[in-house]
């Protein structure tokens, strides 16, 4: 018993010593947010990522832990393949559905969240789900909706490979890429813009438009009094059939 407790204490001080580095980490770097994003930019990022994280535990309800639970339980190949796509439907499904409500009530929303009435900042977050998923999820979802009715289209962000990111971008990078993962929810897809657009016209996409950083702030931020913009990596993809 007591070498049990031994090994938990010792177990349990590794876990607690890496989440207390981690957070150090972000306290040190914290003048480095504040100069590449404004202070107003930076609350509203925690705050809509902390939002994001709850609402997605919350809309899972333990379906993927489940479906890694019994999947490889099962010798049934085709039960397997249904429990794939129960899962995988199950999500999407959710999702989608409460990704809508939230672009619908966004300016309510942002008003609730930050202080301030800014739907764009809403839409992206609801939005913003590309780099949590695996490839499969991805084709899968762009499969489907690559295969139906002309003129069906997907709005989505995305970020470019680490390998491709400036040294300071890198650094701002692995800092939230950390935190998030520690929440559960680590960053898995990048693309370069190029080999996005490829894949998407192997879905069945024809019309793509693909904004930077720049053509975001010139499109939705422009001229805005609390100069508050976009500073970083992600881009915004719209793909129409």
């Amino acid at each position: 018993m007591l070498g049990y407790l031994k090994r938990l204490i010792r177990t349990g001080a590794a876990y607690q010593a890496s989440d207390i580095l981690s957070k150090g980490v972000a306290l040190f770097t914290l003048p480095l947010y504040t100069r590449y994003v404004s202070k107003d930019g930076y609350g509203y990022v925690e705050t809509l990522m902390v939002a994001v994280i709850f609402l997605s535990i919350v809309l899972r309800l333990g379906v993927g832990e489940a479906f890694i639970r019994f999947y490889y339980d099962d010798t049934d190949v085709a039960r397997r393949d249904r429990i794939a796509a129960a899962a995988v439907a199950f999500v999407f499904v959710t999702t989608t559905i409460v990704a809508i409500a939230g672009l619908v009530f966004a300016g309510p929303l942002s008003h609730a969240l930050l202080g301030v009435t800014n739907p764009v900042l809403i839409d992206f977050a609801m939005l913003g789900v590309v780099p949590y998923l695996t490839p499969e999820a991805l084709s899968a979802t762009w499969g489907f909706v690559g295969s139906g009715a002309k003129g069906s289209g997907i709005v989505f962000d995305y970020s470019i490979p680490p390998s491709a990111m400036s040294v300071v971008q890198r650094v701002v990078f692995e800092v939230m890429a950390a935190r998030v993962a520690a929440a559960g929810e680590p960053w898995k897809m990048f693309f370069e813009p190029a080999h996005l657009a490829n894949i998407l016209k192997e879905h069945g996409f024809t019309r793509l438009e693909d904004l930077s950083g720049a053509a975001i702030n010139a499109r939705y931020f422009a001229d805005r009094e609390d100069k508050l913009q976009v500073r970083g990596v992600g881009r915004l993809m719209k793909a129409i059939t």
